[in-house]
């Protein structure tokens, strides 16, 4: 049976996940850098794509000529976030990107088309296409990381059968972090939820980080992080994303862009 192409295979894929481009077309006003696209009066990251300072110039080229001027496009969300899938001629653009080598896949975590962004990676990695031989000196992971984490507030919630905590942590891209803690007991309390803040604990802690080592692969990302605490004390965390999530030390936590960090 004659294999169906790449493209077909991924705008199956987003049909069926529902994530198919939406009815209006829009028009590419400028194709700001390899990632980055302006329509109408906004600009819009394209979702899962990473262009490293190495092919920044044959990345802008690249999505240049996916998406010329005037070009008529459909954009769709996946989350919360300003990222788009863009859709020229039913070809997924962000797909294309990465299948030509022109660009890496970025943060995956949550996304829909994770899958199908992987896929065209792999295929440009195995063909040794584009900055995957062009960029002989890879980018120092540990910087990639430091990148990737800054700025991002993380949060994990537990609970026991007397008590529950929030911890907050908050990773600045000036080199600080801020931890803030919160614990909740459950005597006295009653029925009342949420839990009243007269039983509550808040505590604060801070000090500087910097990400000891970190590891890139297609499957998820991870990064090992050192905390000195202003007190002198130190501990270390070890974050992992892949697809399906983020975990800090295995457990899991959410992730957003910090409200604290300046």
């Amino acid at each position: 049976m004659r294999a169906r192409p790449l493209t077909t295979l991924l705008l199956s894929s987003a049909v069926a996940l529902g994530i198919a481009p939406t009815a209006g077309a829009a028009t590419v006003k400028k194709v700001v850098d390899g990632n980055t696209i302006r329509v109408g009066a906004k600009t819009y990251d394209l979702l899962g794509v990473d262009v490293p300072a190495c092919h920044a110039k044959q990345a802008r080229a690249a999505l240049k000529r996916l998406l010329p001027r005037n070009a008529k496009v459909r954009l769709k969300r996946d989350g919360a976030g300003k990222g788009r899938y863009v859709y020229r001629n039913h070809k997924l653009v962000n797909a294309a990107l990465l299948k030509s080598g022109a660009a890496r896949a970025g943060n995956l975590t949550n996304l829909k088309l994770a899958a199908a962004l992987t896929a065209a990676q792999q295929a440009a990695q195995q063909a040794k296409r584009g900055l995957w031989t062009a960029c002989a000196q890879p980018e120092d992971p540990r910087a990639r990381a430091r990148t990737d984490l800054a700025g991002r507030a993380f949060t994990r919630i537990t609970a026991t059968t007397f008590s529950s905590s929030e911890t907050h942590l908050h990773l600045c891209a000036d080199g600080r972090f801020v931890e803030d803690v919160s614990t909740y007991s459950e005597f006295g309390s009653g029925s009342e939820y949420p839990l009243p803040d007269s039983d509550a604990t808040h505590r604060r802690y801070g000090g500087t980080w910097e990400v000891l080592a970190a590891e890139y692969r297609t499957e998820g990302a991870a990064a090992r992080v050192r905390r000195v605490y202003d007190d002198g004390t130190e501990s270390v965390l070890d974050f992992v994303a892949t697809a399906s999530g983020v975990t800090v030390n295995g457990a899991s936590v959410s992730t957003q862009t910090s409200a604290v960090c300046r």
